[in-house]
């Protein structure tokens, strides 16, 4: 399946690289498809859940607390976007 190969890539990457046209002020309806597609609850982002002690729910509560989301992307280091005018 194209998505999970999509998803085994993000999961392996350090650094996401997008280059694209803007097209009316925006991103092409591709790349937002790609992001619809693949960027998934459970795959690449949660909800923070009951807290806990242990250190790795303590990493969730801090991420949870800046954005209300949990990261599961946390491989990723870099994210850089080039696009034409």
């Amino acid at each position: 399946d194209d998505v999970r190969s999509h998803l085994q890539s993000l999961k392996w990457c350090d650094t996401l690289i997008f280059v694209y046209p803007t097209w009316w002020m925006n991103t092409p309806a591709s790349l937002k498809g790609f992001f619809d597609r693949t960027l998934l609850l459970g795959e690449t982002w949660g909800f923070p859940t009951t807290t806990s002690s242990s250190s790795s729910s303590k990493k969730e509560e801090r991420a949870a607390n800046k954005t209300g989301l949990v990261p599961m992307l946390t491989n990723i280091k870099s994210i850089v976007g080039i696009s034409t005018y």
